[in-house]
Formats: structure tokens, sequence, C-alpha cells
């Protein structure tokens, strides 16, 4: 899990999701918006219709941050806040993973 400074909190998500601009890669779906520090900052959203099982959703939540945390060093000079939205469950979880690592370096 992602240390808490570079979590995006509530009111953080609302206002990205207000004034952010959005790109859609099929599976995922991102929202950004350039920010004043000099990091980036991450929120996954899995909405309850895509994964029914919190368990499952939870488990979806843990890779997508893993692999945030991953790739984090390739990032960290960016500044930009970021939500990850999956748009429908994954087949396999390397597939997510390797969605993942697309977004990230092209946003």
């Amino acid at each position: 899990m992602l240390s808490k400074k570079f979590r995006l909190n509530r009111r953080q998500i609302d206002f990205i999701y207000q004034r952010g601009r959005s790109r859609n890669f099929g599976l995922l779906g991102v929202k950004f918006l350039a920010n004043r520090l000099t990091f980036a900052r991450f929120a996954v959203v899995i909405p309850q219709k895509v994964v029914k099982e919190a368990v499952k959703r939870n488990r979806l939540r843990r890779v997508i941050f893993d692999e945030i945390g991953r790739t984090l060093k390739e990032i960290q000079t960016r500044n930009i806040d970021l939500i990850i939205r999956l748009y429908r469950p994954p087949e396999d979880e390397k597939i997510l993973r390797t969605k993942i690592r697309e977004v990230l370096r092209s946003v």
C-alpha cells in the first residue's frame, strides 16, 4: 500500500472529478489533474457494479496500488493527481498489471 502522502482524500477526488481531464484505456479509465506538489498522488476506484464482492474489489485495489508502488520511481518526478477507475473485471491479474504500467507511462 502507498503511504498516505501519495494517496488522495475524498475532497481531492471530488475536485479532480469536477476539473480533471480523462482518458480511456479500455479496461481502465483515468482522471488526472496537475498539482502544485513535487510528487504524484493516486486513488483507485472500483465500483460495486463492476465487481460485486468486496473481497475481490479489495484484492484488485491492492494489485493496482502494488503496481503503482513498483513504478512510482518513474512517476515520482511528475506533479499529477491521478484517479484510476476500473470499468470491467480483468480476465487475469497479469493483464491488469500491464495495463496499469501502460497507463502510468502514458499519462
